[in-house]
């Protein structure tokens, strides 16, 4: 994701790369781009994608690094979120 603006416009290509590589088709796609700290509050994103299971449509992508990575991928895991990558 890029952090700046040009005057062009976007051009689709078609392909849906990371739908088909993640397996996201027919998905809400919810996206946080960014650090992922303390700061961030990460275990806020672990409660949304706890409360959007019901929601089956739903999905959480996650782009990004930092200190609670780990703290992410573990919970995932061990609370089986299978909504969120």
């Amino acid at each position: 994701l890029y952090n700046w603006v040009t005057d062009s416009p976007f051009q689709k290509d078609g392909s849906n790369f990371y739908r088909k590589k993640l397996n996201l088709f027919n998905k809400v796609i919810f996206v946080y781009g960014g650090n992922m700290g303390p700061a961030q509050d990460m275990n806020n994103i672990i409660n949304l994608a706890k409360r959007l299971l019901e929601y089956p449509e739903a999905h959480i992508l996650m782009v990004g690094s930092g200190y609670e990575v780990k703290l992410i991928q573990e919970a995932i895991k061990l609370q089986n979120l299978n909504n969120i990558t």
